[in-house]
């Protein structure tokens, strides 16, 4: 019966998914085994090793869009940092013990969590331009065709992922932000609310079932 299967933590990534083994890493050394010494007391790889690679991993994921060498090196310390994961999973098996309290705070999931999708990356605005109908605008947002810094799995391009898009004369001043664009397609980012004669600043964002992404650098155009 399904409801008897014993409980364990398990990877729900691969060394070929850089973003999940990032969240994962990221989640070991902020809320996981690595902040629980009394439950986790002797892991199999030292914090201070395993920031190192995952420091190194997380900076090659930030550089890797704009330069070949860097995606290179991000895929190979993705490799290091996951086969560090590995071991840490096998260390924290025996310590969980089946007890799905131990798994949580191991930062693992366990055997009966669905692999969750990561919130949308950060989208890059390429311009603003008059839309077909009068007095409308429309957003383009950088696709990646070339695949260049995305996961080589198909979770990573999420069809039900939809953006939002804001609007405001005065970018430094947060409560001054709008939305104008509150659930579209990326191929859809029409508006037609703006001030006329200005500069305007528009920034975007997605939002999928785990959440919204990081919003993007404020884009600015001067609407007629």
């Amino acid at each position: 019966m399904a409801g008897t299967r014993k409980l364990v933590p398990v990877l729900h990534s691969s060394e070929k998914k850089f973003r999940s083994v990032y969240e994962l890493g990221n989640r070991l050394l902020i809320k996981g085994l690595y902040v629980d010494p009394i439950t986790f007391e002797h892991p199999v790889i030292a914090k201070v090793d395993f920031k190192i690679n995952f420091d190194l991993f997380a900076g090659y994921i930030t550089t890797a869009r704009k330069n070949s060498d860097h995606k290179l090196l991000r895929d190979r310390y993705c490799k290091i940092v996951f086969g560090q994961i590995k071991e840490l999973l096998e260390y924290v098996k025996p310590i969980c013990a089946g007890d799905i309290d131990i798994i949580i705070k191991s930062g693992f999931d366990s055997n009966r969590q669905p692999e969750k999708h990561a919130a949308p990356e950060q989208p890059v605005i390429e311009k603003v331009v008059p839309g077909k109908n009068e007095g409308t605008y429309k957003i383009f947002v950088q696709l990646k065709r070339n695949k260049t810094g995305v996961d080589q799995d198909p979770t990573t391009h999420d069809k039900s992922v939809k953006y939002c898009a804001e609007i405001t004369t005065t970018p430094d001043i947060e409560d001054s932000w709008s939305v104008i664009i509150p659930n579209a397609s990326i191929l859809k980012l029409i508006f037609s609310k703006f001030t006329p004669l200005v500069k305007n600043y528009i920034r975007v964002y997605g939002i999928n079932a785990s959440g919204a992404g990081q919003k993007s650098a404020a884009f600015m155009f001067l609407p007629m």
